[in-house]
């Protein structure tokens, strides 16, 4: 092992979802460039989902079955063009 701890790890390519990504970044050495902007996205997309959270609540029923139902038109959108891009 080098003087500085590290390990070299033959290259392999990883899938992590969001939340393992989280935890590495959170855990990480913020002298390194690519820690610091990675803490940063995740602060800034928290902070996009607290005042989204806001805004919703501050919404009428009307107004909020409207956007779930928007929401859900999206997302079926999404879901038949990913399996048809898949077939």
């Amino acid at each position: 092992m080098p003087n500085g701890g590290e390990k070299y790890v033959e290259d392999f390519d990883y899938k992590l979802n969001r939340y393992a990504c989280y935890l590495i970044v959170q855990n990480g050495d913020t002298r390194k460039k690519t820690i610091a902007l990675a803490q940063t996205y995740f602060a800034v997309q928290t902070r996009k989902q607290e005042l989204t959270r806001q805004e919703y609540e501050q919404l009428s029923e009307d107004e909020k079955r409207l956007y779930t139902r928007k929401n859900v038109k999206d997302k079926n959108k999404y879901l038949f063009d990913t399996a048809n891009w898949q077939v």
